[in-house]
């Protein structure tokens, strides 16, 4: 309980630490059930507050973790944008030379054809 006490006090602060204070005040001299009861009640609370530290450390943890994956997938998506930027850069170039190829094509048809002779 005193290391639950203490792991709580490291993660809630003032809230732990009035609890703590009211668990020795009753520990200390008032005696009777209801002195013991509001002892347990107040162990009870103390745990419930570990608890709740203990799973926001482990929300922390999956935050950390989810932050890296989106950071992660911003330079992927990075990197596939300028891919994708060359690629149509690429085919513009591809599609400026197939028009020129094309009427250098139609220039050639048009022209009559060379006598033979």
């Amino acid at each position: 309980e005193r290391n639950q006490l203490l792991a709580a006090r490291d993660g809630d602060g003032e809230e732990v630490r009035a609890l703590r204070e009211q668990v020795k005040a009753l520990s200390a001299g008032e005696g009777g059930r209801a002195a013991e009861e509001e002892v347990l009640f107040l162990r009870e609370q103390v745990q419930a507050l570990v608890a709740q530290v203990a799973r926001g450390r482990e929300m922390d943890g999956e935050c950390r973790i989810l932050t890296e994956q989106v950071k992660r997938a911003a330079r992927e998506s990075s990197v596939v944008r300028q891919k994708l930027e060359e690629a149509q850069q690429t085919l513009g170039i591809l599609q400026w030379q197939n028009d020129a190829l094309r009427l250098q094509l139609s220039h050639a048809a048009q022209r009559p054809p060379p006598p033979r002779g």
